[in-house]
């Protein structure tokens, strides 16, 4: 029975994994096949050329780095609520770094940024690493699965994401013209920040480093961190109050 279940909780993210591919590929052959009889098409597809992959595999990177984080920093809760919360920890994790090498002057460079975040993540695991030896491996990958296929469903865009042009103009825009730049200077900042903080923004010069251009990806793994982490916390409290197991799974549900 053991044995049963533990194949089990793998068939489920390989199998979401395999439809995911499946639509990947059959939303990229119905753009391939416009490209030749379209403009429009062709113009896209030669600016946005390898963003689908490169937004999946930033996706799954940031994933690891936040996981391990929970891991080292929380490690007693639960890995369902370490998965969670991976990816805004990874997330804040970058924003932080990025404003305070803006804040301080330094060169906002890829190398720089990169060495940065991956020199304190080190650090991190080094510190905490009698907590690191403590991950369950064979959970983690399972998640890693998971995640690697909700990014390739979100890269195909099917599913929309909603953003208004201010949104996209004076937020998201603004990351991609600071890693540009390399700095924070009074002609970006008065020209598209008079109205938001700029942690915000830095996800996009994480996009713009990683060769890609918008965080569809990121921006929906993080509505789902966001839900999930909600519907977790609900769980947990009306098991407290005595409910029983499945009870507790649809009190969390309908909550939610």
């Amino acid at each position: 029975m053991k044995r049963i279940n533990s194949v089990g909780k793998w068939v489920a993210p390989m199998l979401v994994l395999l439809i995911s591919i499946i639509i990947f590929f059959y939303t990229s052959t119905i753009t391939y096949k416009n490209i030749g009889t379209n403009e429009l098409f062709a113009t896209v597809d030669a600016i946005t050329r390898g963003y689908k992959i490169k937004q999946i595999i930033a996706s799954v990177v940031l994933f690891i780095a936040g996981y391990l984080v929970a891991q080292g920093t929380f490690d007693k809760q639960t890995d369902a609520m370490k998965a969670a919360w991976a990816v805004p920890i990874a997330v804040v994790g970058w924003c932080m770094c990025s404003a305070v090498i803006l804040l301080l002057r330094l060169p906002y460079i890829r190398s720089f940024a990169f060495g940065l975040v991956g020199a304190l993540l080190g650090a991190m695991i080094y510190i905490r690493k009698e907590y690191i030896k403590k991950t369950n491996w064979d959970v983690l990958c399972r998640y890693i699965i998971w995640c690697a296929a909700l990014s390739t469903i979100f890269s195909t865009g099917i599913i929309p994401t909603v953003m208004s042009s201010d949104s996209y103009y004076y937020v998201m825009q603004y990351g991609e013209v600071v890693a540009k730049v390399g700095s924070l200077n009074f002609d970006t900042a008065g020209a598209t920040m008079t109205w938001t903080g700029v942690s915000s923004a830095l996800i996009s010069s994480l996009a713009y480093f990683c060769g890609f251009e918008t965080i569809t990806v990121i921006h929906n793994l993080l509505i789902i961190s966001m839900l999930i982490c909600f519907y977790l916390t609900m769980k947990k409290q009306i098991s407290n109050l005595g409910a029983r197991e499945n009870q507790a799974i649809v009190g969390a549900g309908v909550l939610r």
